[in-house]
Parts: C-alpha cells; sequence; structure tokens
C-alpha cells in the first residue's frame, strides 16, 4: 500500500520560512518551531490538508501564507469521513 502513495508522492524541500505574512485560522496562530518542516513541505507542495494528530498543528486549522494555496489541518478519522467519504466501523 505504500508503494502506491509513493509513485503518487512529490518531495518537497519544507524549506519555506514562515515571516510576517501567513496566517492561521486556530486561537493560537503560531506554528511550534518543530513543526514549521512540515506546514512549510505542506505549503511549497500545494496540499489542501496536512493530515495529522498533532494537536499543535491541530490547533492552527488552516494555514496561508501569501502566494501558495491555503492548506487546512484536519485529523486522520476527520479527513476520511469528510474528505474521501469513507464510513468506518467503529
Amino acid at each position: 500500500m505504500l508503494d502506491a502513495y509513493g509513485r503518487q508522492a512529490e518531495m518537497v524541500g519544507g524549506m519555506l520560512a514562515l515571516g510576517e505574512d501567513w496566517r492561521s485560522a486556530g486561537p493560537h496562530p503560531l506554528v511550534p518551531a518543530e513543526d514549521v518542516p512540515i506546514v512549510s513541505a505542506a505549503l511549497e507542495g500545494g496540499a489542501e490538508y496536512l493530515v495529522s494528530d498533532d494537536a499543535g498543528l491541530l490547533e492552527l486549522k488552516m494555514v496561508s501564507v501569501s502566494g501558495y494555496l491555503p492548506v487546512q489541518v484536519i485529523a486522520p478519522g476527520p479527513f476520511v469521513k469528510q474528505v474521501l467519504q469513507i464510513q468506518t466501523s467503529v
């Protein structure tokens, strides 16, 4: 299964500096330092979603930077149900 994702993956550097021009929709708009490369890679790669169960990232809700498409931060469960529209059994 991971091989299928690898064929669709695009490698990006994750080196985008999050300067003053970025915004978050969450109540705490600071990206934790250890998560900056993850958010940068999502922005650089043109991702629509950043799927994570990390509480610090989830608080951001959505990140936007001038010149890049906004990235919605979403937990795995809601992503599967809402975006992929796959119903899981509990």
